[in-house]
């Protein structure tokens, strides 16, 4: 079948009459997508037509929000629409980002808001709604019908305010927050039966919100009965098998119980898989599958890892984690770190200077993961072959700095080392990367690492997050933004102006320089309420952002990007004052929220800020 072509509707701002009747014409658009996505769904249909009809939805809806009247009391509901419509479309980021922010305080009813809360993960929240619902009583059965049976007499049936009204509205709430407890239930217990009472329940507040004609209530019933269904079909209790081998294992069903339980309780609950992420997961399993995972930044490659490690656990075995970079170790140590020690594992990490101590050695023979840089761990395996006896699983990340480089060549050497050792077969190794090569190339990589085992890579292209790639080109004092959305190349013509200095003795505008346009770009973007993150190859380009960064807001060109309370960064800075000194550039950029970070910084600095 093919691909159907939806337009899309957010490069557009126009204003007055014209951008209410395109806020109405983006509000009916979007609903049909929606409503056409899940009819799809229903009917079993191209999951591609679905998928893509989700997003559009979602892109419609989210214009109306962002670019529409921001007064309209419907803005939160239609957010929520938008956050649904990203969910189901895969782009849990894109959902996620929809509602955070205002969930608690924005215009949302009880219904609305437990369906926000799941979208966004925060189960304890939603459990908490349905507790404080159910010991509250006014919607238990007794109950509606003694207030429909107080205001059954001389009631105006037209007004908002009827009791009655209000009593089935407090029916359905009662109705749809059963369906999503159930539904939680089955999420702690990983009882599949109650994933289906938890649909039912959800069809049946559907029918009778149909019936009543009851627009918005029916929108949720509707969307939180895919959307959980959905999500119990990528959760970790569908895809991760409780018996890989055919027969019970208890050491891995208490691991991977225990697992699932952690990573639920989490302040924002992590109960499913990516799209990206389901081949490699089924693959984790098995011990035997020596797996190359290429996927996009940002689409779990960790998570995969995260799963052979508990795989290699169970067994009994230890883990080695190789990262390329001291960073990287560094911010890959308090990952596993959050993931394991709830499992009662111990996670370290070795990387530094070259050599190691003895309490090194003693540490790598005795944790149930290290983390190490390929130089240190080289070092350590020279010294002591055996320290990995009984290591059975190593997992190299950003796998393509196997390359041609000295430093890439000696990661290349160290893994060829691996391979050939004699107890070789007893230890799996996991490659991670985003950028692998493609064709010949790439297949000859992957038949090196699998020692020609039968069997392939695990490629994706999915990122939960819709990646818009642009430009800024500097003209006549004035930064042109290009963009590339799908097909389309929309621009901003004049997205900021060279200005002057509002302090000090400056003569030049600002921008002057790549650098100082790099800063004027990132400071533009924080006004539209952006997060963003400059990116440098090397740590001496780092070096130079802090001081030009202070010294262009004393001169009155950067403000503060700072918005939460300073009390919050105080013990940041206060460590950071007793590795540097007062008045240390990466301080003053601290104070006004910009974060500096190379591997040469101090862990415990890096760390907290």
């Amino acid at each position: 079948m093919e691909q159907l072509a939806f337009p899309r509707y957010d490069a557009y701002k126009p204003s007055g009459a014209d951008s209410q009747l395109l806020s109405y014409d983006l509000l009916t658009y979007g609903e049909a997508l929606l409503s056409l996505g899940m009819r799809v769904r229903e009917a079993q249909g191209d999951p591609n037509i679905a998928r893509s009809a989700f997003e559009h939805a979602g892109d419609a809806l989210e214009a109306v929000v962002s670019k529409g009247d921001p007064s309209d009391s419907q803005k939160d509901f239609i957010s929520l629409l938008s956050s649904s419509a990203f969910h189901m479309a895969g782009l849990s980021a894109r959902a996620y980002s929809m509602l955070h922010a205002s969930i608690n305080e924005g215009n949302l009813s009880r219904i609305e808001k437990a369906l926000a809360l799941l979208i966004v993960r925060s189960l304890d929240a939603l459990e908490q709604e349905i507790v404080t619902w159910r010991l509250d009583g006014s919607a238990n059965e007794q109950a509606l019908i003694n207030s429909i049976a107080e205001s059954a007499e001389n009631v105006d049936q037209d007004d908002e305010t009827n009791p009655i009204i209000a009593a089935i509205d407090e029916a359905l709430e009662e109705h749809f927050l059963s369906g999503l407890g159930t539904y939680l239930t089955a999420l702690q217990t990983g009882q599949v039966e109650l994933v289906s009472s938890a649909i039912s329940i959800l069809r049946n507040g559907l029918e009778s919100a149909a019936t009543l004609n009851m627009v918005p209530q029916w929108w949720c019933f509707r969307l939180a009965s895919h959307l959980i269904d959905d999500l119990w079909k990528s959760s970790f209790h569908q895809v991760l098998p409780r018996n890989p081998l055919g027969e019970t294992e208890p050491d891995w069903l208490a691991l991977r119980d225990l697992f699932i339980a952690s990573m639920y309780k989490r302040s924002r609950a992590e109960i499913e898989l990516w799209p990206s992420q389901i081949e490699a997961a089924r693959r984790t399993t098995d011990s035997h599958d020596d797996l190359v995972v290429s996927l996009p930044t940002s689409a779990g490659k960790t998570r995969i890892a995260e799963l052979c490690i508990l795989r290699c656990l169970s067994e009994g075995k230890r883990v080695v984690f190789i990262t390329p970079l001291r960073a990287l170790s560094a911010q890959t140590e308090a990952g596993l770190q959050r993931t394991f020690t709830p499992l009662g594992k111990y996670v370290s990490a070795l990387y530094g200077s070259i050599g190691t101590s003895s309490f090194e050695s003693d540490m790598l023979k005795a944790r149930d993961i290290v983390v190490a840089t390929p130089e240190k761990f080289d070092f350590a395996l020279r010294n002591d072959p055996s320290i990995i006896d009984d290591v059975g699983l190593i997992v190299l990340d950003e796998g393509h700095m196997i390359g041609f480089g000295e430093r890439e060549v000696r990661y290349e050497v160290q893994v060829q080392r691996l391979l050939k050792r004699e107890d070789a077969d007893q230890r799996r190794i996991v490659c991670l990367s985003a950028i692998l090569p493609d064709g010949d190339q790439f297949d000859d990589f992957v038949d090196w690492l699998r020692r020609d085992k039968e069997g392939g890579a695990v490629t994706c292209d999915w990122k939960p997050t819709r990646v818009r790639y642009g430009q800024i080109m500097w003209r006549n004092n004035r930064a042109r933004l290009e963009l590339a959305v799908g097909d389309e190349s929309p621009y901003v013509p004049t997205f900021f102006n060279a200005r002057a200095a509002t302090k000090g003795t400056r003569k030049k505008l600002f921008p002057n320089g790549q650098q100082e346009l790099v800063l004027a770009t990132t400071w533009r973007l924080l006004e539209d309420g952006h997060s963003v993150l400059i990116y440098c190859p090397e740590r001496r380009s780092v070096n130079a952002y802090p001081e030009l960064i202070v010294r262009l807001n004393k001169q009155g060109l950067l403000n503060s990007a700072l918005e939460h309370d300073p009390s919050e960064i105080a013990s940041a800075l206060a460590i950071g004052r007793e590795w540097f000194g007062n008045n240390h550039p990466i301080l003053m950029c601290l104070e006004l929220g910009v974060a500096i970070h190379h591997g040469a910084l101090p862990k415990a600095v890096s760390e907290r800020s």
